[in-house]
């Protein structure tokens, strides 16, 4: 799924987020499960859009929150159209998708996790450190 707007494109394909911006050719890349939301703002008649990737330390984490602020952001891709906004839609659909199957394959694997610290195959620290690699803490 590509979105290429205001000077950027969005990629989402498999697990990343890729961001390009056509001007200074940065290219950012987020690993769909650093995302914790996705926010979207429908272009109205005066003032555009956005699709925003809030991630751990980001805007979203701050106090600063207006529309300007999300705009400038480089976690952020601007929508100026109908037909973007939909693309944005289902990108944010994808993206929620991806992360609840990544969460439930995470709490099974933890499960049988919990059952060899259980059956103490394994220690307290060995399941500790599992649980922070599925779940990224």
């Amino acid at each position: 799924m590509i979105i290429k707007s205001a000077g950027k494109t969005v990629e989402v394909r498999d697990n990343i987020i890729s961001i390009k911006e056509g001007i200074t050719k940065k290219q950012k890349t987020i690993p769909i499960n650093n995302v914790i939301s996705v926010q979207i703002k429908k272009p109205g008649l005066i003032i555009g859009g956005y699709l925003y990737f809030q991630t751990v330390g980001g805007l979203g984490n701050s106090s600063m929150k207006t529309v300007n602020d999300y705009i400038k952001d480089e976690n952020t891709v601007i929508l100026n159209s109908k037909k973007k906004y939909e693309a944005a839609l289902q990108i944010k659909e994808y993206i929620e998708k991806m992360q609840a199957s990544s969460n439930n394959a995470g709490a099974d694997e933890l499960i049988k996790y919990k059952q060899l610290l259980d059956d103490r195959v394994i220690t307290q620290e060995e399941f500790d450190l599992k649980k922070k690699q599925l779940f990224g803490l």
